[in-house]
């Protein structure tokens, strides 16, 4: 948060957007950001399962969702 809010970033950008990140090979992400939120979306060409990490679900929701 150098900017005071959250960065967006899609695969290999992703590793000098987000400070200490590292993208595994066959991943793909996209992060989106706001000011006081973020999402991110992951995959892996191996699986067949989505992952997404919402920083600010709704009120009773996870925060990790897999589909």
């Amino acid at each position: 948060m150098d900017n005071n809010a959250y960065a967006s970033c899609a695969n290999s950008a992703c590793a000098t957007t987000l400070p200490g990140f590292t993208l595994s090979s066959g991943v793909t992400i996209t992060c989106t950001g706001t000011a006081t939120t973020f999402n991110c979306v992951s995959t892996h060409s191996s699986g067949n399962k989505t992952y997404t990490w919402n920083s600010a679900p709704a009120a009773g929701s996870p925060n990790l969702t897999v589909s």
